[in-house]
């Protein structure tokens, strides 16, 4: 079976925008990766309100060793529009995945309408 490669932020967020940008409601998933960048999977990590959703640095940590995982991108989407980054919780998945050794790549905030990439912004 061939692979999606990503190879930036923005086809990060052309593979996320259909599963999360038009929702009504906050979901966060992460997207596990092989060496070559290749997707191994697309997990849902945590379902919220239209306000918020929990973030579970442990589960994504737990889910990219059990499918030995060497990078990470995560995305959640803000159905209120507003591409704002939380700095401590995606401080706190890259210390997580770091313990096992995958790299956390980036952290996508998807809107219907824009998106937010900490790494284009210099924050991973």
């Amino acid at each position: 079976k061939d692979k999606k490669k990503l190879s930036s932020p923005q086809e990060a967020v052309e593979f996320l925008k259909n599963r999360i940008g038009t929702c009504e409601e906050e979901k966060m998933y992460a997207v596990f990766l092989n060496a070559s960048n290749k997707v191994l999977d697309c997990k849902l990590i945590s379902e919220g309100t239209a306000a918020r959703s929990a973030v579970y640095p442990s589960q994504i940590a737990k889910e990219a060793v059990l499918i030995n995982a060497r990078s990470a991108i995560v995305a959640h989407n803000h159905p209120g529009g507003v591409c704002k980054p939380d700095i401590i919780a995606t401080e706190a998945i890259q210390k997580a995945l770091k313990t096992v050794e995958v790299v956390l790549l980036d952290h996508i905030i998807v809107t219907n309408a824009d998106f937010y990439s900490f790494k284009d912004n210099g924050l991973i």
